[in-house]
């Protein structure tokens, strides 16, 4: 096993760099180690929280849900980093990510974090694995989340959904359906939150140097921001399971909507026409 240690949360520059000079030419025949990563201590700070808000659409009080994986991206950066990980960087996918949330997180509190991957399982177009993250309060589980991640491998089939588009109209029984315009700059906005700063959620032309024919904004935003939109039905406490399908470009416009079948709030993001499915996903109560 293989732990990494941080006193405090640790830089993307170095992980990006590697990233882009890495040179791993053996094929992935094996099993990804336990590989975990421990910060003793991060403070929920309030004007990066507020400036998170409004990037977002928060008006909450609490912490939002998919804050915590703000801080989880550059130490799950820093594990697949590591020697040990034995898959390079470049042209990994983060295609879900499920939040367990245990007890609502104050702005100002101070939390640990443990985060790991270990093992991986076969797919259809690759090899996927899991990032496990937990915040804790002592020994008290307050804040869950599971990433999970593909490496998709040469000619092995498309990643991309093969259902019939979307057709126009609020989805039957929507509680909920609204229009969102994504601007052109948000990737760069929401990179100075997470310190992600992967040249596709820049510029355009920093983003067709990896094959994307415009910057495309940050899974994550785009989750949160369905998630902000649904805030009248969701609890303090609760479960979130997602589905990143495909990304958005920017500038572009979304549509968010949801539908309530009593016992689970299903969501949606989808283009503004309605063709484009960009995540799917639930909310449920603990």
């Amino acid at each position: 096993m293989t732990r990494l240690e941080f006193q405090s949360v640790p830089s993307m520059g170095q992980i990006y760099l590697k990233a882009l000079t890495a040179r791993r030419s053996t094929p992935f025949d094996g099993e990804i180690p336990r590989i975990e990563a421990h910060l003793e201590r991060v403070v929920f700070d309030e004007s990066t929280i507020r400036y998170y808000n409004e990037l977002c659409g928060f008006t909450g009080d609490l912490v939002p849900w998919t804050y915590p994986q703000v801080i989880a991206a550059p130490i799950h950066g820093q594990i697949m980093a590591n020697d040990a990980f034995p898959l390079p960087l470049m042209g990994l996918i983060h295609v879900e990510q499920d939040i367990t949330v245990h007890r609502p997180i104050e702005i100002g509190t101070a939390l640990s974090v443990l985060s790991w991957v270990e093992g991986h399982h076969e797919a259809k177009s690759g090899v996927e694995f899991d990032l496990h993250t937990e915040f804790r309060d002592g020994d008290e589980l307050v804040w869950k989340g599971v990433t999970k991640v593909l490496h998709r491998r040469k000619g092995g089939g498309s990643s991309k959904s093969k259902r019939k588009p979307n057709v126009p109209g609020n989805p039957e029984g929507s509680v909920l359906s609204t229009i969102v315009r994504v601007p052109e700059d948000m990737g760069r906005r929401y990179a100075t939150i997470g310190r992600d700063y992967n040249p596709i959620h820049l510029y355009p032309l920093t983003a067709k140097a990896f094959g994307f024919k415009r910057a495309i904004v940050h899974g994550m935003w785009t989750l949160a921001r369905a998630l902000a939109e649904l805030d009248d039905f969701v609890e303090e406490t609760g479960t979130l399971h997602s589905k990143f399908v495909r990304p958005v470009f920017l500038p572009s416009t979304i549509n968010i909507y949801a539908v309530d079948d009593d016992s689970v709030l299903s969501f949606g993001v989808r283009s503004g026409d309605g063709r484009t499915t960009h995540v799917v996903g639930s909310v449920g109560s603990l």
